[in-house]
C-alpha cells in the first residue's frame, strides 16, 4: 500500500489556463483602458515575459520591481497594498493584462484616484460615513 498515482488521462487532467500568449481581445482590452497601442502592447508583453518566464508575476516580483523604481525607499507595505488591489482574481499573482493596467495607472496618476477610493472605503467599513471625513484626510 503506497501511494497511487493518479490514473486521471490527459483528458481528465484539469486544464491550466496559458499566461504567455497574449490574445487579440487581451490586446484590445488593454489598448482600451491605456493610451497603448497593439504594438506597443505586444513590446512590452515581450518585457513582461523576460522579467515573468511563465506569465505570473508573483509578489515578490513585483516587489523587486518596485524597489528599483524607488531604490531607498521601504516599498514592502505599499507593494503588497498595490498587489492585493490588483490581483483581483485572488490568484496569487499578476497576469500581463493586471500588470500593465497597473503600470499605465501609476504613470498617469490615475492610481490616486483609487487609492482615495480605498481610504473612502474604508472609512465606510468602519462606520465612518461622512464624506467630509475623507477631505479631512486627503
Amino acid at each position: 500500500m503506497g501511494h497511487q498515482k493518479s490514473k486521471l488521462s490527459n483528458e481528465q487532467q484539469p486544464i491550466e489556463k496559458e499566461f504567455t500568449a497574449l490574445t487579440f481581445s487581451q490586446i484590445q482590452y488593454i489598448c482600451r483602458h491605456t493610451n497603448l497601442i497593439d504594438n506597443e502592447v505586444c513590446r512590452r508583453h515581450d518585457q513582461f515575459l523576460k522579467i515573468s518566464k511563465d506569465g505570473r508575476l508573483m509578489k515578490e516580483q513585483f516587489t523587486s520591481i518596485l524597489q528599483e523604481i524607488w531604490p531607498t525607499g521601504n516599498v514592502h507595505d505599499f507593494s503588497n497594498y498595490l498587489f492585493n488591489l490588483c490581483d483581483k482574481d485572488q490568484k496569487g499573482f499578476l497576469e500581463f493584462t493586471e500588470f500593465i493596467i497597473l503600470n499605465y495607472q501609476l504613470n498617469n496618476g490615475e492610481i490616486i484616484d483609487i487609492l482615495l477610493y480605498s481610504i473612502y472605503f474604508l472609512l465606510k467599513k468602519f462606520s465612518f460615513n461622512d464624506e467630509t471625513v475623507v477631505l479631512k484626510v486627503v
